[in-house]
């Protein structure tokens, strides 16, 4: 999980990320009338970056798994 600190979003998913970041902290809550707090921001924030960097690296594998099998 170290890892995760020096990680950045590749190139082809950071309209991915990007997107679904601005959902998470502004659209989804103004729909549903919630407010963040400084902290509930930031914990978001980080919540959702190790999630992406989880789901980068199952498919990152996945990818890796499907080129070996051809």
């Amino acid at each position: 999980m170290i890892k995760w600190i020096f990680w950045a979003v590749p190139e082809p998913m950071a309209k991915r990320y990007a997107i679904g970041l601005i959902l998470l902290i502004y659209i989804f809550p103004s729909l549903f009338g919630v407010y963040y707090t400084k902290l509930g921001a930031v914990m978001n924030i980080l919540w959702y970056d190790v999630i992406f960097y989880v789901f980068s690296r199952a498919k990152g594998k996945d990818d890796n798994e499907s080129d070996r099998m051809e």
